[in-house]
């Protein structure tokens, strides 16, 4: 069996393409993001107070929110928090979708000084169900409790033990020369 043969023929030439004509994308102008130091206090315990350097005024409340209750390990669920001072004038009404700029807080672009703003935050106090907790203490006879005593008083009282059985030798008697 052989090799078959096609048939040769010549191309015809490619019709010619259309000129290309670039038109860029248009570019979103961006606002521009001002930032802000922020420092969240709380009212009671100042160990849990923290900072944030540079914040954009974008953070809403609720994100604001969640990062104290991250502080407090995910105990607490209701957070009032108030700008500027703890007082009832400045507890912040407006919803968790908020921002600090739409609070009024106005930042500044991040090349300058970042002006600061500072949050208090309250919780609310909490509610036991427990009847264990909420009974009242009952009275103890002081005579039934064992006295504390604390590490130094009792070194003192085994030193006056040791004075008291404390006896001192008798000497040796020396005869006179």
């Amino acid at each position: 069996m052989g090799k078959k043969k096609g048939k040769k023929g010549k191309k015809k030439p490619a019709a010619p393409l259309p000129t290309f004509e670039y038109e860029p994308p248009e570019m979103a102008v961006m606002d521009p993001v001002y930032f802000v130091s922020v420092s969240v206090r709380m009212a009671d315990l100042v160990h849990l107070n923290f900072e944030w350097p540079s914040v954009p005024t974008l953070i809403t409340l609720a994100a604001i929110k969640d990062s104290i209750r991250q502080r407090h390990g995910g105990t607490v669920r209701e957070v009032t928090l108030y700008l500027g001072m703890l007082h009832n004038d400045a507890k912040i009404h407006m919803s968790d979708d908020s921002t600090l700029a739409d609070l009024g807080i106005e930042g500044a672009l991040a090349d300058g000084p970042i002006p600061s703003v500072i949050i208090f935050y309250d919780l609310p106090p909490l509610e036991m169900n427990c009847p264990i907790i909420l009974s009242p203490p009952f009275a103890v006879d002081p005579k039934l409790v064992p006295a504390r005593v604390t590490k130094r008083e009792q070194e003192e009282q085994a030193a006056k033990q040791a004075q008291k059985t404390w006896k001192p030798r008798p000497r040796a008697q020396t005869m006179p020369a």
